[in-house]
């Protein structure tokens, strides 16, 4: 067993520069069975084909202004947590540029467009005012699932958390995930509705 590995034959350590591309097609993959993501894609073949570009400047933003931590197995890198530092949410207009300039924004369903726009406005729009670790991105390659894999991920951004005696606040657009996420003392604090687009569901963590 290599040092750090776990149980399930993963070992969750710091993302390097080397595995910003894997981890962004791993968080790709993991995405493309998705509420918000099959809204805004035609199909499964075009989620395939912009996910990665979509994500890849999510990561690269986070990579820039948090923290970030992946799960490396004997099939590479498997999963990804990534963390934005206090005072560095919301992302104001210059960090949302950069972030659309290397996504793929133009390829969603010109339908849905607008009411998506509307979504972030809210979402950022309610983002925590006071200092807080925001979870940007939590993403387990689904062949890895279910393994316990994602709390390993979000161990050390909570621990952090913990130490700067600070909350820790992310959003989700998977009702399922809300169980999950209050088993790791995660609590809901607001749905957030447009219409026309799948709900945003905002939860905090207090710092133990």
């Amino acid at each position: 067993m290599r040092s750090g590995e776990g149980s399930d034959g993963a070992a969750v350590r710091r993302l390097v520069r080397s595995d910003r591309k894997v981890a962004t097609a791993t968080a790709a993959r993991a995405f493309t069975i998705d509420p918000m993501f099959d809204h805004f894609t035609r199909d499964r073949l075009h989620a395939h084909r912009i996910l990665p570009r979509l994500l890849a400047g999510v990561v690269d933003d986070l990579v820039a202004h948090g923290d970030c931590w992946v799960a490396d197995s004997s099939d590479g890198v498997v999963g990804i947590a990534g963390w934005s530092a206090p005072g560095t949410m919301p992302r104001g207009t210059a960090r949302d540029a950069a972030i659309a300039a290397r996504s793929a924004l133009g390829a969603l369903r010109v339908v849905h467009r607008a009411a998506g726009m509307r979504l972030l406005a809210q979402v950022e729009k309610h983002h925590p005012a006071e200092p807080h670790w925001y979870l940007g991105l939590l993403t387990v390659d689904p062949t890895w699932q279910g393994r316990g894999l994602g709390g390993r991920l979000i161990g050390p951004g909570l621990d952090r958390a913990d130490d700067d005696g600070l909350p820790a606040y992310l959003e989700t657009q998977k009702e399922s995930n809300l169980s999950w996420y209050g088993r790791h003392g995660f609590e809901v604090t607001r749905t957030i509705e447009v219409r026309g687009v799948p709900p945003v569901w905002c939860l905090t963590r207090s710092p133990r």
